[in-house]
């Protein structure tokens, strides 16, 4: 984390596609975008991020300035983008909302985040 954080997000269907292909063919050094489902399988969002970024490189970070070991965390989310998070962390809770990809990645499968699915997750870990 070097830099300003640069985050683009869209949810218009042809955006999602013009975008990925331009960060593909002419700014692949500079970028790389991830694709955001609905729990259906659909393209929901598009985030374009500089290249090297990753939650689980950011959570790496984050357990070093606190001193903590990764057994010590737990990780909780709803897509792809979360799965270098869940690499790292002790547990990991995908929200029910998450692609099965994720889910099939996780410790545990909590209640969607629009049922108070975080709020299970902390009670369920006892934190």
């Amino acid at each position: 984390m070097v830099g300003d954080v640069l985050r683009i997000l869209t949810w218009d269907p042809q955006a999602i596609e013009a975008i990925r292909t331009l960060c593909a063919t002419r700014f692949a050094a500079q970028c790389r975008t991830e694709t955001f489902y609905s729990a259906d399988g659909c393209a929901e969002s598009l985030g374009v991020f500089a290249s090297q970024a990753n939650k689980g490189d950011a959570l790496d970070l984050v357990l070093q300035r606190l001193g903590l070991r990764p057994e010590q965390a737990m990780a909780i989310g709803d897509n792809l983008n979360d799965l270098p998070m869940f690499a790292l962390a002790g547990v990991s809770v995908a929200l029910d909302n998450a692609p099965a990809q994720v889910k099939a990645k996780a410790t545990a499968v909590a209640p969607s985040n629009d049922e108070e699915g975080v709020a299970w997750a902390l009670q369920a870990f006892g934190l």
